[in-house]
């Protein structure tokens, strides 16, 4: 029994972990792409009008960015986690808002509002991608084999 419940723990510790990483490697890469655009513009000599929207095409494209790698944390972690449940996606959204925030060095600007809502993005787009994650493990019935408690003691 000690062993079902060190497999399970380790096993759910390890999707959080690597639905964490995703989620960063995503928010890093799409952060390149997007920055990599926005400099051809600005260097190709784009026109007023462009260079003017390019503080609009940043929001939008953080805005992405952040929607983005929360729906592949919460896919990933759900897909490697051993439960049904959106609890991991939950957990790997909090810890992104973390990491969001010693990132940033615990800089906030405008009253926090900024701040607020990506923190609030981040929950619902790892939400919404848990949930994804979960409808998918159903449909292939990636854990049809794996008990839901631990053996002996479910209830028949």
């Amino acid at each position: 029994m000690n062993h079902f419940i060190a497999k399970n723990t380790i096993s759910n510790f390890l999707s959080i972990v690597a639905g964490v990483a995703a989620g960063i490697v995503v928010f890093i890469l799409l952060a390149i792409f997007f920055f990599s655009i926005g400099m051809l513009l600005w260097t190709d000599g784009g026109t007023k009008e462009e260079i003017a929207n390019v503080e609009r095409n940043l929001l939008i494209s953080i805005v992405l960015m952040i929607i983005l790698s929360g729906l592949i944390a919460g896919f990933t972690t759900s897909l490697i986690s051993i439960q049904r449940n959106l609890l991991f996606a939950i957990i790997t959204g909090i810890t992104l808002i973390i990491a969001s925030i010693v990132i940033s060095g615990f800089q906030f600007t405008y009253y926090g509002v900024i701040e607020t809502t990506s923190s609030i993005l981040i929950l619902l787009s790892s939400l919404v991608g848990g949930w994804i994650g979960v409808r998918v493990k159903k449909r292939r019935k990636v854990i049809s084999n794996t008990p839901s408690s631990p053996p002996g003691t479910a209830e028949q």
